[in-house]
């Protein structure tokens, strides 16, 4: 299954936290800027932000531009 072979991938890319903390800098800021717009509250916005990249970590498959 192809989004089975993309998650191993991302998530092999992912493994190492220097990785991760590469893709969460060049991304978590536009990830905040667009939740803080939708929610109007940077508290929230940062939980979107948190839970986001919680699931990007823990679950690479999800984040592979496919509709669920």
């Amino acid at each position: 299954m192809v989004a089975n072979r993309h998650g191993r991938a991302l998530r092999s890319v992912l493994a190492s936290s220097s990785e991760f903390d590469a893709v969460y800098s060049a991304h978590a800021p536009s990830v905040f800027r667009r939740a803080r717009v939708l929610l109007a509250d940077d508290e929230e916005a940062q939980r979107v932000v948190s839970d986001v990249f919680g699931l990007l970590y823990d679950r690479p498959d999800h984040y592979l531009g496919q509709p669920a």
